[in-house]
């Protein structure tokens, strides 16, 4: 049996924080419907659903996918280190959320992530942990970034040689955009955050965001080669070397 993971700690204490606060309320403020069957969340290409257990709340999976977030709150926790974190991820960011969303309007201007207030220790992570493995991954063939975000719910957007816009959240929107480079100019890329971002969730659990739908992109990507685990290309291999070992330190604190 594989030991609990240490995420459990942090989903526990946002479970317990959001238990003492109005749930109607933060709904509200998050563009979320409170209802007696719980509070149904879309997050990229999966289904969540908040519900009340007695006095207390547990984040279940409102459509079956993998096998981390199909399982039952108990039983993820005897799945192995690296799945009992992909249960956790999604439902960390969740609650962060519903916790943090201030219920201002999403302004518009989009910005990137050093133009955020909370951004000054995280901006080398961020680069590291999100838009370098986009780079790497999608550069040399865009089109893959743009199918895979339509599988997420995005779009194609207008920035750079090729962009999506997605909104992972109801009022937290991204776009990410790549340069693809020639000869003499390397490949770029970069996010873009509307400007209210941190009125509802933390530069660190704006990170993790990034990082999560990064990681949701190559998965994306993979199954649509339609290539086993081990017979990744090249960049989809130099992108997951990358974000190997990168934990939710944001989630840690």
């Amino acid at each position: 049996m594989s030991a609990p993971h240490k995420y459990w700690r942090v989903y526990e204490e946002a479970l317990g924080a959001l238990s003492g606060r109005d749930l109607t309320e933060r709904c509200e403020a998050c563009g979320l419907r409170d209802s007696p069957a719980g509070v149904d969340i879309a997050f990229l290409d999966r289904r969540y659903r908040l519900v009340r257990r007695g006095t207390t709340l547990e984040i279940v999976n409102a459509a079956p996918g993998s096998r981390a977030e199909g399982a039952g709150t108990d039983q993820a926790r005897t799945l192995s280190a690296e799945l009992q974190e992909e249960h956790l991820r999604d439902r960390i960011l969740i609650l962060h959320y519903l916790l943090t969303a201030s219920g201002a309007p999403v302004a518009g201007k989009m910005i990137g992530f050093d133009q955020l207030a909370g951004a000054r220790f995280y901006g080398n992570p961020f680069r590291g942990r999100v838009e370098l493995p986009l780079v790497c991954a999608f550069a040399r063939r865009p089109a893959e970034l743009v199918r895979a975000a339509r599988v997420l719910g995005g779009a194609a957007a207008g920035y750079g040689s090729c962009s999506v816009l997605l909104h992972p959240f109801p009022r937290v929107p991204m776009a990410f955009i790549l340069w693809v480079g020639d000869d003499e100019v390397p490949a770029n890329g970069k996010v873009l955050w509307d400007s209210t971002a941190e009125e509802y969730l933390s530069a660190e659990d704006l990170t993790v965001l990034g990082e999560t739908v990064v990681r949701r992109f190559l998965s994306v990507a993979r199954d649509g080669e339609g290539e086993p685990p081990g017979r990744l290309p090249a960049a989809e291999k130099t992108a997951r070397a990358r974000l190997q070992g990168c934990s939710v330190a944001s989630l840690e604190t």
